[in-house]
């Protein structure tokens, strides 16, 4: 009796072939309609290319949420080293090198005037080499990590005048051109919805550098409260723990692109 049903089963399926493909196409469409209510996009690929392709695009969306925040990070991280840097300088140089607010203020204008040649440069080895900015954002890292370690005094009795130079130099130029950098990189990741909307790429990246310039103020009342000496290992050691931050963020962000 089995063997007859078993037989009439197959006799059924052989007559009606369009069957199997009509109930195939229904799960095809069903995935389909769950896929554009969740991640906005339309397919046509079968059943298991779909799962395959959604779960793509999760790792995916995973890669550029690291991306998003890292570059955010990046930008508020810059900024509040900008500001953190040109608002200790009054403070210190006077009590190191004796330094007036006029000394004090033609230092801050050469800084500006670096920045001007430092960024033609940059762009001009980028244009000639090819670099992308992922690249550009990673090699900058090394730098920052240098001007801190130079910011930071070791003895108690002197800091030297060329370490500061050299560590105000380095940071603020670098700071400057890092941000310009981050910009471009994050234009091109976010989200097609945020960049048509009111959070786009340029509303996010405006308050994350005005929220870092709050930070570097606070930072600054914070522990200026204290030596010259301690503001600027304080300071400066809390910039040395962003960046390692910021590395965590471009290798996680790479792990999963």
């Amino acid at each position: 009796a089995s063997v007859g049903r078993n037989e009439e089963s197959e006799s059924t399926a052989l007559l009606n072939p369009g069957d199997e493909t009509k109930n195939k196409n229904a799960v095809n469409d069903e995935i389909r309609i769950r896929l554009k209510e969740v991640h906005g996009i339309e397919t046509n690929y079968g059943s298991i290319n779909i799962l395959t392709r959604a779960s793509s695009m999760n790792k995916n969306h995973d890669g550029r949420l690291w991306q998003n925040l890292m570059c955010l990070w990046i930008l508020f991280f810059a900024k509040l080293q900008q500001e953190a840097l040109l608002t200790s300088l009054p403070i210190v140089t006077p009590y190191f090198y004796g330094w007036s607010p006029t000394w004090n203020g033609m230092f801050m204008a050469f800084l500006g005037i670096l920045v001007v040649g430092s960024n033609l440069l940059l762009s001009v080895l980028v244009s000639r080499y090819g670099w992308k900015d992922l690249y550009v954002i990673k090699r900058l890292q090394i730098p920052i990590f240098l001007a801190c370690f130079l910011l930071i005094p070791l003895h108690d009795v002197a800091f030297h005048i060329t370490h500061m130079i050299a560590g105000s130099i380095i940071l603020f130029l670098v700071a400057n051109a890092l941000e310009s950098f981050v910009m471009s990189y994050f234009s091109k990741i976010i989200s097609k919805k945020l960049a048509r909307g009111i959070f786009n790429s340029g509303f996010l990246a405006t308050e994350a550098g005005t929220f870092g310039r709050t930070v570097g103020n606070v930072l600054i009342t914070t522990f200026g409260n204290s030596s010259a000496f301690n503001l600027l290992r304080s300071l400066y050691g809390t910039e040395l723990l962003g960046c390692v931050l910021s590395l965590i963020l471009l290798y996680q962000s790479r792990n999963l692109k």
